[in-house]
């Protein structure tokens, strides 16, 4: 996580940065999970990728956080506006990190290693409905930029299989 605050007076800088990295480290993955080394190439299932984004999103508009970084920055939390961008960096092609299932290559549609996503600034990222259409889109984006076909079918079938938010129910 990086932090940039604004400088003491008189500076350019007032406002403050925030900025999360999460690094997947596949091979460390797999070794911990004692999968044998000449098992197929380890890949990322949508589900998975959904529920990572999700989360970091879901804990960056949390009010206790909200409250934290308006405490750092010395303002009030209504200050404190949501992410406005993703940036999705993949070291190997989206083609190939993404799991295959149900995703089709667009024919001659090039490799990507991910995109830089702007949200939309009219959706509630703190409301769950909002904040999952808004990643929603940020994965059909991140597919599409990859030339691949299929994500709005993926993840139809995987919000359609999710219990109601706030379900105390155990899934998968």
């Amino acid at each position: 996580m990086q932090l940039e605050l604004p400088t003491a007076g008189g500076s350019p800088t007032m406002a403050m940065q925030v900025t999360v990295d999460i690094l997947v480290r596949a091979r460390a993955v797999l070794a911990a999970a004692k999968v044998p080394a000449a098992t197929e190439a380890w890949r990322l299932a949508v589900p998975d990728l959904f529920t990572t984004v999700n989360s970091l999103i879901k804990a960056l508009v949390d009010p206790a956080v909200v409250a934290a970084l308006a405490a750092l920055a010395g303002v009030e939390p209504d200050l404190v506006p949501q992410p406005a961008t993703l940036h999705f960096i993949t070291g190997i092609p989206v083609g190939e990190l993404l799991w295959p299932h149900k995703l089709t290559p667009i024919t001659d549609a090039g490799t990507s290693h991910g995109a830089n996503l702007l949200a939309d600034p009219a959706r509630d990222l703190a409301d769950d409905d909002e904040r999952r259409e808004q990643v929603d889109d940020w994965l059909l984006q991140i597919a599409l930029d990859a030339g691949l076909r299929g994500m709005e079918d993926l993840l139809r079938e995987y919000h359609a299989d999710e219990l109601p938010m706030g379900s105390d129910e155990v899934t998968r």
